[in-house]
This record gives structure tokens, C-alpha cells and sequence, in this order.
């Protein structure tokens, strides 16, 4: 639990790299972000099959800070090499002030 508590994000200037420890990774351009949810009604309901959650589960339930919705799926790997398309990508972030800046940033540019 202590390896994945912090979640990486590895940002360039057009592209965000999530991963879940060695669990599944993925990588989301900017330019193909439609939307960024934070509505909080819709954060804590039951997501979606076609919405891939980066967030770490402890003992207690954990909802998303933002989901964000694809204009075209995204491809996912899991571990042992499997991949699978999500249109919706649900993240809990660390530091989220810093994270909503950067994400509108760069959303900002591809608009």
C-alpha cells in the first residue's frame, strides 16, 4: 500500500502519464480531453463501465477527485500486457489545487 500511496503523474507538454503501481498504467493527451467533471454528485456515485479509476484504495471508500471525459478512448495496460479502451478516466489526486492548474493549462492549450 505505502509503494502506491502517492500517485505518480508524469506531465510533458501535451501528455499525462498516470499509473497505479504496477497494477495498470495509461497515458492521456491534453488535445484529446472533451470535459473535466468535478461535480461532486457525480463523483461519488458508481462510475461507469467504460471509466478507468487511478485511485488508491485504502480501508476506507475512495471517490474521484475528477473524471475526465474522453473525445476518443483511451487504451489502458494492465498487468501482463492487457489492454482495454475506457472513454472516462476518474483520478484522486495528492495535491489537488496544483493538479486542477496544471490539468486546465493544459486543456487550455488544445482548445
Amino acid at each position: 500500500m505505502q509503494a502506491i500511496r502517492l500517485n505518480p503523474v508524469y506531465v510533458t507538454e501535451d501528455t499525462l502519464y498516470f499509473s497505479l503501481g504496477l497494477m495498470k498504467r495509461t497515458e492521456v493527451r491534453f488535445a484529446h480531453i472533451a470535459e473535466m467533471v468535478e461535480d461532486k454528485g457525480q463523483l461519488e456515485g458508481k462510475l461507469s463501465k467504460d471509466t478507468i479509476d487511478f485511485i488508491a484504495r485504502d480501508f476506507g471508500e475512495a471517490y474521484p477527485q475528477f473524471i475526465l471525459k474522453m473525445k476518443e478512448p483511451v487504451e489502458v495496460t494492465f498487468m501482463l500486457g492487457i489492454k482495454k479502451h475506457y472513454n472516462q478516466v476518474a483520478i484522486k489526486a495528492d495535491q489537488v489545487q496544483e493538479f486542477r492548474q496544471m490539468l486546465e493549462k493544459g486543456m487550455s492549450k488544445h482548445f
